[in-house]
Parts: structure tokens; sequence; C-alpha cells
């Protein structure tokens, strides 16, 4: 039995764990993590263990991990000096050999022997600079013997950006956001390059991957909008979406609409925001507003169905919620709901607001909303 612990588990192999968790004094970093991996094997005691890998007490945390695939089985050492870096050790026989990334790099899986990394900040390499925000591939053995040479499998632009990716037997999957909207596709390797599909959703709302195995060619996604609740979807094979599981819909949204437009901040920026109102609705200026924001943690606020008493107002109250799509700094910037006429008439998508007014007031004292 593990300790009662801030622990980290996972699998090897039919007969072993990687285990981090509190072996006793020194074992744990200054915030409270496994600074120490170890090798348990079936049937022996956790004293046992067999020591992998361990960091300094100032860093955050490790973990030992496997990745299982068809191709075969890859150990793995994640360690993390401080949130968002990290170094990446692939565990070949007794030697443990730290792949050169840059700290900031996201390590999405190995995929048909090929390396799958996304980029947190552009990187130059090899003569080729990748932006921030790519997916890159590459062999694996290749790049162990010091070639540079990635295949760029997305590449994001001012209004999308990549939000998932997970695999299957045969497919890549990578989920994005494109003006907040959701989009899931479906990549395979060829001969020469790689084959693209976009996976169809419901409408334009949030989606993303519940279940993948590696093992099979299926997987599941999850979808919801701000009239449709979340809903279950199975993908088999080249086989259509089909829904598996939904969520009670609490009310009928019958006789509702929803439209995106965008607000101009007076930096320029333009902040998307959705509006849900009764489908006669005229914007004349006189209609009451709910309006939630928040961006904060790099946490996008996705388009999802609202409580039951929102909806309720707006449908039996002819109020108008409106919701913005602000991206927050790490430390995060809110706005609470308030209440007011909002003017669409014109033009809604020329809606100016202050970045300031989407703060809550116990952070405006933070240097990221101001």
């Amino acid at each position: 039995m593990l300790p009662l612990a801030k622990t980290s588990v996972a699998w090897r192999d039919a007969d072993s764990l990687w285990v981090g968790t509190d072996y006793g004094e020194g074992s744990l970093t200054t915030s409270g993590y496994p600074r120490v991996a170890k090798l348990w094997t079936r049937g022996t005691p956790l004293a046992n263990a067999t020591p992998v890998f361990e960091v300094p007490a100032d860093w955050v945390t490790l973990a030992a991990v496997s990745l299982h695939n068809p191709e075969g089985r890859y150990d793995l050492v994640v360690t993390t000096p401080s949130f968002f870096r990290g170094h990446y050790y692939l565990i070949l026989g007794d030697r443990k050999v730290r792949l050169d990334l840059p700290e900031d790099v996201s390590l999405q899986g190995i995929f048909k022997d090929r390396l799958l990394i996304s980029l947190r900040s552009d990187w130059t390499v090899a003569g080729t600079t990748y932006p921030q925000d790519a997916l890159l591939a590459i062999d694996l053995d290749d790049f162990l013997q010091g070639s540079r040479d990635f295949e760029t499998l997305f590449s994001p632009s001012e209004r999308v950006s990549l939000s998932e990716v997970a695999t299957t037997r045969d497919s890549l999957l990578i989920a994005t956001l494109d003006n907040v909207r959701g989009r899931l596709y479906r990549l395979r390797p060829g001969d020469s390059s790689w084959t693209r599909e976009e996976i169809p959703l419901p409408g334009p709302g949030s989606a993303g991957f519940a279940a993948t195995t590696d093992q099979q060619e299926l997987f599941f996604f999850s979808y919801t909008d701000f009239l449709n609740p979340s809903s279950l979807y199975l993908v088999e094979g080249d086989g259509a979406p089909e829904l598996v599981k939904r969520t009670p819909a609490w009310f009928d949204a019958a006789g509702m609409a929803t439209a995106q437009y965008q607000a101009i901040s007076k930096d320029g920026t333009a902040i998307p925001y959705f509006v849900v109102t009764p489908k006669d609705f005229v914007a004349d200026g006189t209609a009451p507003t709910v309006l939630y924001g928040y961006g904060g943690f790099e946490v996008p606020q996705r388009p999802s169905r609202p409580a039951k008493g929102e909806v309720l107002t707006a449908k039996v109250m002819r109020t108008v919620g409106a919701s913005t799509r602000i991206t927050g700094s790490a430390f995060g910037c809110s706005a609470s709901a308030s209440v007011s006429p909002i003017e669409t008439s014109s033009s809604p998508a020329m809606t100016t607001i202050s970045p300031a007014s989407a703060c809550s007031t116990s952070m405006r004292s933070s240097p990221w909303c101001t």
C-alpha cells in the first residue's frame, strides 16, 4: 500500500509500476510533490523499489511513465524545474537520455515511431524557425542521431490555436480553437505526406477528446454549445460520429438563438463574444443584459450550455446573455456578472470595452488587470 501523499503512479508493464511518492525524509520537493521516482515490482515491498531518477528539492516534481502503442513501449522520465518548464528523458536500458528540446516544449507523445511536440514559444533550430503553438513530428531514431528536420503538422494563425492532441492505433487526432469554436481533425501518415480530415461536429460549439486508445481505431469526443447539452460521441474507423449519451436538457431551448461578435478593446484587441437571445429579439438598446467574462491561467472560456436559470431568464424575462472570451495571464482576470442594456442594432462587432472592465475588484492590483 502506498502512503498518503501527492503520488504519481503509472504502469510499466503487467508486473511493475513507476511510483513517485513520500518515501520518507528528503523524498519530497519543497512544493510537497515527489522528487524521487522508483520502479516497484509486483510481489515486493515498496521499500525494495528500485530508484530510477531524482530531482533537486527546490524543483516542482518529476514522474516516470511508459507510453504503450502497437510499435512497442517507450519509458520516459519527465522532470519539472518550474511550472511550464520541463525536461524529458528517454530510458534506454540503464541510460537516461535527455531529449534535446527547449524547456517550454510540451511532449505530446510518440506515434508511429515519431516524436510529437508542441511549442509554447518560437523555436529556431537547424536554420528553421517554428512558430509558437506549432505541432511538430520527427522520426525518433533520426532525432536521437541529431536530425532536426521536423514535419509541421499544425501551424497557428491569428484566430486558430492548438487545443489538444491525442492518438489512436492509426490516427493522430488534434483539436483546435478556431475563433473560440472547436474543431476536430484526424491525421494519418502516408508515404510522402500526411492526410488530414475534419471530423464533423453538431455545430459551432466546444469539442474535445473524451477517450482514445492506441490499440484500436476508435475514439470518443464530447460536444456542447450554448443551447445543446453536453453529449458524448463515438467514432469507429472511418465512420461518422454516433451519439452515445447526452446529459439531461433541463430546459427547452426552442425559441432561443446564439450569435458571435467581437468587441474592440481600447488597445485594439478584438475580443470574441457570444450573445444568447430569444429568436425574435430586436436590438434596440432596451433589453437588460447579463454579461460574464473570464480569462486566466491560460484557460479560455468556451461555448457551453449555461445554467437553467440563465436561459429561463433570457427566454421569459427577455434579457440578453453575453459571454466574452478573454485570454488571461497565468494569474487570471475575470469579470463578474452585470446587468445593463446591450446596444447591438448598429454594429455588434464594433462594441468597445476596456480591458480593465474584465477584471474583478480583487484582481485590480494585478499588473495584468490594468
